[in-house]
């Protein structure tokens, strides 16, 4: 059995469909039915059942499915391993990182990368971080290039590099009495307003998929505030500045988010550190997962971007 016939099985397995899988592997349908006909003859056994949904996985199927992941895993590895004694004259990368990041901080490293390995191929996934972590589970990708979250260090399989760290700020309109309440922190010069202060104020929120939203509600939670009155809910932190500036509620958002484009009718305030208000640029990886020498080489490639990757990541979005 090959490890295309591998692919074919575990393909059908997540699409629920022949027809669907066929499309995603680029062959005919009928050669894929086939494929699959000529599988479960050799095994005598059927690998699927029709469910209300599609193809499902049948108890047979579903051993084949394990086993097929982990031979598939094996060979990649194997691959990689080979391409290692070849001196990364030739091979690919795995990389997955957030949409955001990855127009700020890869076109740089790849162009640096692609002088030193010309024959590298790169492979970029764009995801949500809670994604990249599947990812990274499944074997999709051999790093990812993220924001942490302090409980995101509570899962031991990852390893992660601290790239660079960053505070989020409260963002309020200059019409908001609230600004009255601004403190200057003891041991610093920053203008800060305690998360306390705003509790009672109508908030404007990212959707709780997003990961700045998970840091917001991790701060609210260290600030013993489990409800807030979260007035609007917005996909896009541009638009959300632009309702703050309305007086229609405040917000909070990492600084190099906060501060891009007009800065007219905001006022920024800091949180007290000990609300450790804040989250860390990384590249996480699984800590027992193969990783090759090409991987390595592009991993090592962002440590001399590290002393200025949120300076860039800064003005980038300033420039929006």
């Amino acid at each position: 059995m090959s490890d295309k016939e591998l692919l074919y099985i575990i393909t059908i397995a997540k699409e629920g469909s022949v027809s669907k899988a066929a499309k995603k592997l680029y062959v005919a349908q009928p050669s894929l039915s086939q494929a699959l006909k000529r599988i479960e003859e050799e095994l005598n056994t059927k690998l699927f059942i029709r469910a209300s949904k599609g193809l499902k996985l049948s108890v047979s199927g579903e051993y084949y499915y394990k086993y097929a992941t982990q031979i598939l895993k094996l060979y990649e590895e194997m691959k990689l391993e080979i391409a290692d004694i070849e001196k990364l004259q030739s091979g690919s990368i795995n990389l997955g990182t957030t949409n955001h990041l990855s127009l700020v901080l890869l076109p740089e490293i790849i162009s640096k990368f692609s002088k030193i390995y010309p024959n590298i191929n790169i492979n970029i996934t764009e995801n949500p971080s809670k994604q990249l972590f599947t990812d990274l589970e499944q074997g999709n990708i051999s790093f990812a290039i993220m924001h942490l979250l302090s409980e995101d260090k509570d899962n031991k399989r990852f390893s992660y590099e601290i790239l660079s760290k960053e505070d989020f700020l409260i963002l309020v309109s200059d019409k908001n009495p609230i600004c009255k309440k601004a403190f200057i922190e003891e041991g610093s010069e920053r203008l800060c307003l305690d998360i306390k202060d705003i509790k009672d104020e109508k908030f404007i929120m990212l959707f709780p998929n997003q990961r700045i939203r998970q840091v917001v509600d991790l701060i609210l939670k260290k600030a013993n505030i489990n409800n807030v009155h979260t007035y609007i809910v917005i996909q896009n932190f541009i638009s959300t500045k632009e309702l703050v500036r309305s007086n229609l509620g405040v917000t909070i958002l990492p600084e190099s988010y906060a501060k891009s484009n007009s800065d007219e009718g905001i006022v920024y305030f800091h949180i007290p550190k000990k609300y450790r208000a804040f989250w860390r640029l990384c590249v996480a990886y699984d800590r027992d997962k193969f990783m090759s020498k090409a991987d390595r080489a592009f991993f090592d490639q962002t440590k001399p971007f590290r002393t200025f990757l949120m300076q860039k990541i800064t003005l980038h979005f300033q420039s929006l």
